[in-house]
């Protein structure tokens, strides 16, 4: 009697979850007719799943905890409104040693994860976020389709005397620090990742 009371639980749970209005019916054989009667399928809405996309960051080498975590609210933000085009992960960069930690050196300070420091279930509450490690089980490999360098203008933002936002392609001011080669593979230092 216990079971059976259960999976009627657990099928009207179900209703209610995917087709968005209280179940208040038996688990028996005549459910199917209930569900899949004619004009139930016009209140459904439908759509093709969207392929999901990542966005993985980094910040200049040495920078200290506060300004990373300055950029991850900002790339946070950029993700959340990504969303709109389809569905966006944030990939979180593995932290790296930082010059003003304290530590013995025999520690390993490459790819720490931000569990050490934050709450990742937090953080989902915002935009979905996943580790590093997580992003290579997810895709497969630690390999990354584009690489954009956000950098400051040669000519500077003031150009012309007053502020004026500026965003466009041109060639690196410096020597990047990931390469191309040529079977079109990113490399360079990833984390500590090859």
């Amino acid at each position: 009697m216990a079971a059976g009371r259960c999976q009627r639980v657990v099928c009207g749970a179900l209703l209610f979850i995917f087709f968005g209005f209280p179940a208040l019916v038996g688990c028996d054989d005549d459910i199917d007719q209930q569900i899949f009667q004619p004009g139930i399928q016009s209140t459904l809405k439908v759509a093709a799943a969207k392929p999901r996309r990542y966005l993985l960051y980094d910040v200049n080498p040495g920078e200290g905890f506060n300004l990373r975590r300055d950029v991850y609210m900002r790339v946070a933000n950029l993700v959340k409104k990504l969303q709109d085009q389809g569905s966006w992960v944030l990939v979180l960069p593995p932290w790296g040693r930082l010059y003003h930690w304290k530590s013995s050196m025999d520690k390993q300070q490459t790819k720490i994860p931000w569990t050490a420091f934050f709450d990742l279930e937090s953080l989902n509450r915002h935009v979905p976020v996943i580790e590093f490690e997580d992003y290579i089980k997810e895709t497969g490999s630690a390999e990354i389709d584009e690489m954009w360098y956000l950098q400051s203008y040669k000519d500077g933002f003031f150009s012309t005397g007053k502020w004026e936002e500026k965003v466009d392609e041109r060639e690196c001011n410096d020597r990047p620090v990931y390469n191309l080669d040529e079977n079109g593979r990113y490399s360079g230092w990833f984390w500590g990742y090859d």
